[in-house]
């Protein structure tokens, strides 16, 4: 016997002690990992502290808040698990399954122009109203549809659109398929200046553009529109895309019609414009209105 320890025990505060024993024991699911980690009864309680500390941890991740909200102390985003290391029982910790599913997303896009915190968001963990099944119902339609695989999303501004398209893309990225989730105004200015300045840049870039499984354009019509723009970027982009049958949703403030009115700046431009307007048409499943409020039905914090 070690006079020491038995002391040690003697001073103990007893009725915390008992109270997280019985509660390690009293649960069957955790009291059968640790056996499977070679601890019975007598090294739980050797090792209260530390196993209930565990126990503590793997509580919190059972009720996930979410990456954002995860308070976790010292090391959120991240999960513990015992270990032995030189027969002594040891915590260690790694990021959680949550985390690395969203650096998954995080390297999975080949453009996300999103902010990072709609990646926690997927499809089953929206909400069920009529207008959330509606609006996937249309991107389940088009992904199912390969003669018409478009989908076209116009609305009021802030309606939340752009949230719920990055939420479909989220399950196809995570599926590992390829994305691209670009906002027009932003991108066609972009592949306009690489056109002009790096001709082999901007030809990959498109080539990564025509063939990814999925592009979603958002903001769609909030480009600077021009000739240019229209012919050497959003009409090839859009013919290849067609011709292919690929999976392409489009969120705009405006509607097809008004698309080829914006792009429509002499008569010589009206022609072109209503080829652009004609391919979105021909290929689209349907055009969705979202009503502004829809947001609130999004389920987002």
């Amino acid at each position: 016997m070690d006079p020491i320890k038995d002391t040690l025990k003697a001073y103990a505060p007893k009725t915390t002690s008992n109270e997280a024993l019985r509660d390690i024991l009293n649960d069957p699911t955790f009291l059968k990992e640790l056996h499977a980690l070679g601890l019975g009864e007598e090294a739980i309680e050797e090792n209260l502290p530390l196993v209930s500390s565990y126990q503590d941890d793997r509580a919190y991740c059972a009720h996930c808040p979410g990456l954002e909200a995860c308070q976790k102390d010292p090391n959120p985003q991240a999960a513990m698990k015992l270990v032995w290391l030189n027969g002594l029982l040891q915590r260690e910790y790694s990021p959680c399954d949550l985390y690395m599913a969203k650096q998954r997303l995080l390297q999975g896009y080949l453009y996300r122009d999103f902010p990072e915190e709609w990646l926690s968001s997927m499809p089953n963990a929206l909400g069920r109203s009529t207008r959330v099944k509606e609006a996937l119902g249309t991107m389940i339609l088009a992904s199912k549809n390969p003669e018409k695989p478009w989908a076209y999303f116009t609305g009021a501004m802030g309606s939340g659109r752009s949230f719920l398209l990055a939420t479909y893309a989220n399950l196809l990225v995570s599926q590992g398929q390829s994305v691209a989730f670009i906002n027009a105004n932003k991108r066609f200015d972009e592949l306009k200046g690489m056109a002009i300045s790096a001709r082999g840049l901007f030809e990959k870039k498109m080539a990564d553009l025509e063939t990814c499984f999925l592009l979603v354009i958002d903001d769609f019509g909030s480009e600077f529109k021009s000739d240019y723009v229209r012919d050497q970027i959003v009409l090839p982009l859009l013919n290849e895309r067609a011709k292919n049958n690929r999976l392409t949703f489009f969120a705009s403030d405006y509607t097809p019609d008004e698309i080829q009115t914006l792009y429509s700046s002499d008569k010589t431009a009206a022609i072109y414009a209503k080829s652009l307007a004609n391919l979105i048409r021909s290929h689209l499943v349907k055009v969705s209105v979202v009503e502004k409020g829809f947001e609130a039905y999004l389920g987002k914090k």
